[in-house]
């Protein structure tokens, strides 16, 4: 009698040890059917491995709220739709949620803004203006595409050399690890005044103390995430130096989440200033109105 107990417990501890081993290969498969754009059955696999084993929600919920946004038939959908009036395809957001990048429908680089800010921006941007970036990436190349100079700098020594490679020449890229020559980066440059200035780096309250010092008259700052409390002394700061400050909430690439971009200016004759929005030319996709015509 005594061996009864020590079967059953043998025989839980060997279940157990299967169910685990199920669920590990469930999940393993759900990642490389991902990988290989098969969202359908990848979805199909996160669901099945959640079942087993609830905890691993916690190690992919993201990927697998992915797949299973991505497991939609979308070409069909599209076809429903008038062309390039389907926005979730013709932005590029689901190309951006399957490469986990901040890219377009053409895959080139857009920034980690919300799509409101982006399409604000790249319509108020002259081709000769100039940019400096507190934080370096994908913006800096979209950027680069359509200013005349752009200057950035970053803290990361890896993420440093990996963007490095891929910049043009009409851009300059600073590393500064500690916190002093980071934000003072900005004042070592070979120009005055810049005509945009945007803050999306690390230290961003104490970037905002000194972006408006180094901003043309008709300039804009732009400040990522800013709905972060972490941030409202930034904010706050730029509002008390008499910035009009318009805040952009939206989805934004390569997640399903609502951020906010802001941008501030002192000058309200930015407002008028791009092409009607009937002709706008925007890189994360047309509008409805654009596609169906008038």
């Amino acid at each position: 009698m005594l061996l009864r107990p020590q079967l059953v417990v043998r025989a839980s501890v060997t279940s157990m040890a299967n169910i685990g081993s199920d669920a590990q290969r469930l999940h393993l498969a759900a990642f490389a059917a991902f990988k290989r754009r098969q969202f359908t059955e990848a979805a199909r696999l996160f669901r099945a491995a959640y079942d087993v084993d609830r905890s691993l929600v916690r190690s992919s919920s993201v990927t697998a709220a992915h797949a299973m946004l991505l497991s939609c038939d979308w070409a069909t959908i599209s076809s429903l739709l008038p062309h390039n009036a389907n926005w979730p395809a013709s932005s590029g957001w689901l190309n951006s949620i399957y490469c986990g990048l901040p890219i377009n429908a053409a895959g080139d680089p857009i920034p980690w803004y919300t799509y409101p800010a982006i399409e604000f921006i790249e319509n108020k941007l002259r081709a000769d203006a100039t940019v400096f970036e507190w934080g370096c990436g994908h913006s800096t190349l979209w950027w680069a595409r359509r200013a005349a100079r752009v200057c950035s700098v970053e803290r990361d020594r890896q993420w440093h050399a990996r963007i490095s490679a891929t910049l043009p020449s009409n851009t300059k890229l600073s590393l500064a690890e500690h916190q002093s020559s980071y934000v003072e980066t900005i004042c070592n440059q070979d120009i005055n005044k810049f005509d945009v200035i945007v803050i999306d780096g690390d230290f961003r309250n104490e970037c905002a103390k000194v972006a408006a010092l180094y901003l043309k008259p008709d300039g804009f700052i732009v400040f990522d995430n800013s709905d972060g409390r972490e941030f409202e002394p930034a904010v706050c700061h730029l509002n008390e130096a008499g910035n009009y400050r318009i805040d952009f909430f939206g989805i934004i690439p390569s997640y399903l989440y609502k951020n906010c971009t802001s941008v501030f200016f002192r000058d309200a004759a930015i407002l008028s200033r791009g092409a009607l929005p009937s002709r706008t030319i925007s890189s994360v996709g047309p509008s409805c109105w654009q596609v169906m015509g008038s």
